[in-house]
């Protein structure tokens, strides 16, 4: 298939290049919902993040998977894998990548579909530094099993909720990266002038959308 780009869930900017976060999600109905904490990395231009910040959660995120895999909650229908061998989270990403840019079905959670939401960490950063009188929610739904036996993770669920918190405040709703072409200096400037068009009004992502420009435009990153 070659290289192919993709946007960010929020703004819609390029994320050829950027580095990005990545929240895991799972399809019920027509409504996706999180089941990950942000997992972050460089957009490898194939559907997903390579060079990913491994931390706690990286490890509470495989071995959830690999634990529901043995349990038989998660199928992975792909015969190109085999999940004994699947050994970091970017393994993880490349497998789900698969049902996210191909509609196939490749990991499933008691037949509902797995993918994952991709945010550019310009915009991510701008969010999280909203102050919110609000205390973080506890863990909801699926991201209860997830992470209900573990406590020390108090930054990322920070951000992780100011992010929803954000969302709700503009009505935005996760979605799956939908965009897969390549991205040339055409495409990149014209995405970042709609941005700037939507957003106009919106000083949180505003200063998400200029670092993201000074990045891109002016240190000449984009190719």
């Amino acid at each position: 298939m070659g290289f192919f780009d993709t946007r960010c869930m929020i703004s819609g900017l390029s994320l050829k290049l950027s580095e990005t976060v990545a929240v895991f999600l799972i399809q019920q109905g027509d409504i996706l919902q999180p089941i990950s904490l942000p997992i972050f990395g460089t957009y490898n231009r194939l559907g997903t993040i390579d060079c990913v910040e491994e931390n706690i959660n990286t490890v509470i995120v495989l071995n959830f998977f690999k634990s529901k895999i043995a349990s038989g909650d998660i199928k992975v229908d792909w015969d190109e894998v085999d999940f004994d061998q699947v050994d970091n989270i970017e393994q993880l990403f490349e497998i789900v990548e698969r049902g996210v840019t191909q509609n196939y079905a490749s990991v499933l959670f008691n037949n509902m579909k797995i993918g994952f939401a991709l945010i550019d960490k310009f915009i991510w950063n701008s969010i999280i530094t909203v102050q919110h009188k609000e205390e973080p929610f506890p863990f909801q739904g699926l991201m209860l099993d997830v992470y209900q036996q573990y406590n020390d993770l108090e930054e990322l669920s920070r951000q992780f909720f100011y992010l929803e918190m954000f969302m709700k405040e503009n009505q935005m709703s996760w979605s799956l990266p939908s965009d897969h072409e390549q991205h040339y200096d055409e495409e990149i400037s014209e995405f970042l002038d709609l941005a700037y068009v939507k957003f106009m009004n919106n000083p949180v992502i505003m200063n998400g959308i200029e670092s993201y420009s000074k990045f891109i435009l002016e240190e000449g990153n984009s190719i």
